[in-house]
Parts: C-alpha cells; structure tokens; sequence
C-alpha cells in the first residue's frame, strides 16, 4: 500500500478529521503491493548475509544521512545490482572478455538477457527468477489497517516463484 507509517497523523486543509477518526473509517481496508524486505532471518542467496543485517545497515547510513531514504526500494535496487552482478559473472564464465563489451557488439545485449533470465536466487525482496519474456515472477503481500494497531499489517504474502 501506498501509505507513509504515519498515514493517520497527517494534516490536510479543509479536512477537520481526526486522526482517530480517519483510523475508524480506513480500519479493515485491504491493499496489494510488492514484497519489500523479506522475514528478517532470511540468508540472501548470492551475499550471504541475514536480511535484518543488510536492513539495518541501511537504515544506519540512511540515518547518518539525514533520513532521506526509502527502504523498499532499497531492497529492489540490492537485488538489481546483485543479478546484474551474477549475470556480467556468467558471461564471463562462458569466455567472454571485458575487451568484448561495447556498443557495436550487438550481441552483448541479448547474451545478458538471455543469462538474466536464468537466474534464481533468494533475495532481500523474495525468490527471484524470471519468466520466459525476462520479467521477475515476485512476490507481493496483502496489507490491512486494522484499528487497534494503526499501522499497515501485513496478513499475507505470495510469491509466484517458489
């Protein structure tokens, strides 16, 4: 769901809510997004490292820097560079030379692909694989404001890949 932590504590002009009373009218309500950090103990498959120490760090730099950070996108973009990272690594591994990549080798585009769309690994944000045109098979989860804990909970989580 699209909304801050805070969502009920916002002002709006000529809106004379309460943030109690927004709580009573929005409790219940059901939202669908992408999977942002998975379960905390989970091991990320190309890095090695526990969920909840890559988040943490992230969250420490983010502090240090003022806060202006935003966490799901973090983990989509952790996981972006790790696959582009993996997938230079195969090319590589099948004989290819860096002295190889430039923009007149028009082969070099559809060789990444075709290896990006072989790769599956756990990451930060779920599984990843991809389907057969290269799009990831994610995960998403399903949020509800619930009134006695305002916060967005999440009541359950799909993933496609696994």
């Amino acid at each position: 769901m699209w909304w801050s932590p805070a969502w009920h504590d916002v002002t709006v002009a000529d809106v004379d809510c309460t943030s109690e009373e927004v709580i009573e009218v929005a409790d219940g309500t059901f939202g669908i997004d992408r999977s942002h950090f998975v379960n905390a103990d989970v091991v990320h498959g190309l890095s090695g490292r526990r969920v909840q120490e890559v988040k943490a760090e992230y969250q420490a730099a983010c502090a240090a820097n003022g806060g202006l950070c935003h966490e799901s996108g973090a983990a989509y973009a952790y996981d972006a560079v790790w696959s582009a990272a993996l997938t230079l690594r195969l090319w590589l591994d099948a004989g290819h030379g860096m002295s190889d990549v430039s923009y007149d080798n028009e082969d070099l585009d559809e060789s990444l692909f075709e290896i990006s769309k072989t790769l599956e690994f756990q990451g930060l944000t779920g599984y990843i694989a991809h389907d057969e045109v290269g799009d990831r098979m994610g995960s998403f989860q399903i949020r509800q404001i619930q009134a006695r804990n305002p916060v967005i909970q999440v009541v359950a989580e799909y993933s496609k890949s696994q």
